[in-house]
């Protein structure tokens, strides 16, 4: 034990004092220490020494000593001797010295017990080892160390023994059988070797080795190659590792056409998985170009078979920042391999309140209302007023006394709501009035909504407003006045590129009133305002076809009603326009209120299936007709809550079967006549071709 501990503290000096000396290289001939078989031990110097002490210290896994060796050359007589105990001449079969004075040699014979990895080091003013693995009786590795599946590769296996018999398997069957070395190095066969191998022998290290040109499979893995004696045990086995690439990378939930509408402040659950892929992989998540795996939970690897299938779990509370931008996951499992992406989702943040202003145009020194309408739960607590991107003024409704306060951005002081700021009793509509200087062509305001959650709501909203230079008078009247009602029965209908608004226009307050239409892009958050229309003086139903409108986009539709006592909007129509499928696949109507019978029977979204679409041609006339009959032209009509027998349609005289309807289109006549029937009673199927109309009939109740 004294002498173990002397060895290593031996060895710990001289690797102290390695530094302060001129180098000292330390290389053994061969990988393997083979029992009883002299391994040559050189110790170079960096410059001649030509009188110099070597010592070699050999220590196993412990850092015990197993042998130690000192060598000595004498310039002055040209000879070299080793201490054994005392010096004495060294032979040529256990040492020798380089007379130039550049090595050292040392023949070391292994026989300790010790089969495992063995530190050599040399020293002669600096230190210098190396680690030789004591052999086995055969010894068999491969190379490449790793393989890649679809990869060409070359692979080599070396079997290292001092036998002169190796028999070469894969698997079961025997590849080739050496029998020895010729004196000119080659190998000696008994039988024939298989052709497809390499063959070569090296006596001086005893390294046997085979090569093949293989095209790398999965299989490959599950190979076992042996060399080993030609009967018995003591064969050595080894299998290459073969690395099974990531080749695709799903996520989940699945999305229509790569897009996810989402409201900010949802939180949600993606899952990321690979396919089978060995080893296992590391998944990264991205939204646009910033890495989010930080966020994500810890990842997980599911065994399959020798392969695995890796996980990662991200649960995601979205933000207004993320709006247009991509979600998607990337995933490696091989360095320089390229990574495997997964699809791009892209994020629509949806709207959640609208900013509508009282007029297209705004005047110098003259009111302009702007309203903040909130659409969703909780209510908003706040709005954040902005012109021009300024910070105007925020407007705050307290709960407690159902009041609101305006907060002034200049530094004037707080005050109670009244005709410049104003909040609903439900806190869902924030109104300010602007009375100020506009020098610019164009205004832009902006509206920010506080929904009092943990984390401020940054979605706003903006509308962009002429300038003009004159204002139509105010029109007065000695009857008591007041502004109008909301527009009423709101329904959209939606086409790839356009949508036509229909609506019922309420009581005008004993005043002329006019209308205009509201339609917010989802996906930009732009508000589009359409010019005024005039009341058609008492028409049951008005219209207006809008244009140039995105496909597969949804849009947040109103009708706002104006005289010069104030502003009214209905209430908000959502539509998606089509993807240019066919018109029976793209119709679509979006309705708000559409009288008893529309209203009980049309939901937020109902697929048409129209011949004919619900438009205006430049021959029709609006009107009501309620029981009317015409002798000819064309008849544009809208009858709502009709009750009355076949004989009430124009150009149809009595039938013996009575029908309640409701009905909105166009009638021709009666063999070419195109229209919708809801909530209709009749002994007829819901869709049908009738003499030869086609029309469409909604919540029918057929009669047995």
């Amino acid at each position: 034990m004294m002498a173990s501990s002397l060895y290593f503290v031996i060895f710990l000096f001289l690797s102290i004092l390695q530094e302060m000396y001129a180098t000292v290289t330390m290389h053994g001939i061969g990988e393997y220490i083979f029992p009883n078989v002299c391994y040559i031990m050189t110790c170079s110097y960096e410059i001649p020494i030509e009188d110099r002490i070597t010592v070699y210290n050999i220590l196993d896994e412990n850092n015990n000593g197993v042998a130690s060796f000192t060598v000595r050359y004498l310039n002055s007589t040209g000879q070299c001797f080793y201490r054994n105990p005392s010096y004495v001449p060294c032979k040529p079969e256990v040492c020798s010295c380089d007379t130039d004075g550049h090595a050292t040699h040392f023949c070391y014979y292994h026989t300790s017990s010790f089969n495992g990895t063995l530190t050599i080091a040399c020293f002669s003013g600096s230190s210098d080892n190396i680690k030789v693995k004591v052999a086995e009786r055969y010894n068999l590795k491969g190379s490449p160390q790793n393989l890649k599946v679809g990869e060409k590769a070359n692979i080599t296996l070396s079997c290292a023994t001092i036998e002169q018999y190796v028999k070469w398997q894969r698997k079961t069957l025997t590849i080739a059988v050496i029998t020895g070395i010729a004196a000119n190095g080659s190998c000696l066969f008994s039988g024939t070797p298989n052709p497809l191998y390499w063959y070569t022998c090296d006596p001086n290290t005893y390294i046997y080795n085979i090569s093949i040109s293989v095209a790398v499979e999965d299989q490959l893995q599950n190979t076992q190659w042996g060399c080993g004696p030609l009967v018995g045990d003591g064969s050595s086995m080894f299998r290459f590792s073969v690395n099974v690439p990531v080749t695709s990378l799903t996520i989940t939930p699945a999305v229509t056409n790569d897009i996810i509408n989402v409201a900010e402040g949802q939180t949600q659950t993606f899952t990321c998985t690979t396919d089978s892929c060995r080893p296992a992989a590391w998944i990264q998540w991205y939204i646009g170009t910033l890495n989010i795996t930080n966020q994500a939970e810890a990842q997980t690897h599911q065994q399959d078979g020798e392969k695995f299938i890796s996980s990662s779990r991200l649960v995601y509370t979205w933000r207004q920042d993320d709006h247009n931008k991509y979600i998607y996951c990337e995933a490696i499992n091989i360095d320089g391999v390229q990574k495997i992406k997964s699809s791009k989702i892209r994020i629509y943040i949806q709207s959640d309140f609208i900013l509508t202003g009282s007029d297209p145009f705004i005047i110098n020194d003259q009111p302009f209302t702007l309203n903040c309408s909130s659409n969703v739960a909780p209510r908003g607590e706040v709005a954040y007023f902005y012109k021009d991107n300024i910070s105007t003024i925020n407007i705050r409704y307290i709960p407690s006394t159902s009041t609101c306060y305006g907060i002034p951005q200049d530094g004037k002081p707080v005050f109670q709501c009244n005709d410049t700021c104003s909040c609903s009793e439900d806190a869902r509509i924030f109104t300010w009035t602007y009375n100020g200087t506009v020098t610019n062509q164009r205004v832009t305001f902006k509206c920010e909504m506080d929904f009092g959650t943990d984390q401020r709501n940054v979605t706003y909203r903006e509308v962009t407003v002429e300038r003009a230079f004159n204002m139509t008078p105010p029109i007065t009247s000695d009857a008591p006045t007041r502004e109008p009602d909301a527009p009423s029965n709101v329904f959209v209908v939606c086409k790839e590129m356009s949508m036509t608004v229909f609506w019922r226009p309420g009581f005008n307050g004993d005043d002329i009133q006019k209308f205009k239409v509201l339609h917010v892009n989802n996906q930009t958050n732009q508000t589009t305002t359409s010019q005024f229309m005039p009341d058609q003086g008492g028409a049951e139903t008005m219209m207006l076809t809008i244009e140039s409108l995105d496909p597969e986009t949804l849009y947040i539709v109103s009708v706002q009603a104006s005289n010069t006592h104030g502003t009214v909007a209905s209430e908000n129509v959502n539509c998606t326009t089509s993807s240019g499928l066919a018109l029976k696949e793209s119709d679509k109507i979006s309705a708000v209120g559409i009288g008893a019978g529309i209203g009980s029977a049309i939901k937020e979204e109902i697929q048409l299936k129209l011949v004919q679409s619900l438009t205006l041609t430049e021959q029709s006339a609006m009107y009501e007709a309620t029981q009317y009959s015409s002798d000819g032209g064309v008849n544009i009509y809208n009858e709502l809550q009709h009750a009355g027998t076949d004989s009430s349609i124009p150009d149809q005289s009595s039938s013996d079967t009575s029908i309640y309807y409701n009905e909105s289109g166009i009638m021709t006549n009666r063999n070419t006549e195109h229209y919708q029937n809801i909530n209709r009673t009749k002994e007829e199927p819901a869709l049908q071709n009738h003499d030869p109309p086609m029309y469409l009939d909604l919540n029918i109740q057929n009669v047995a």
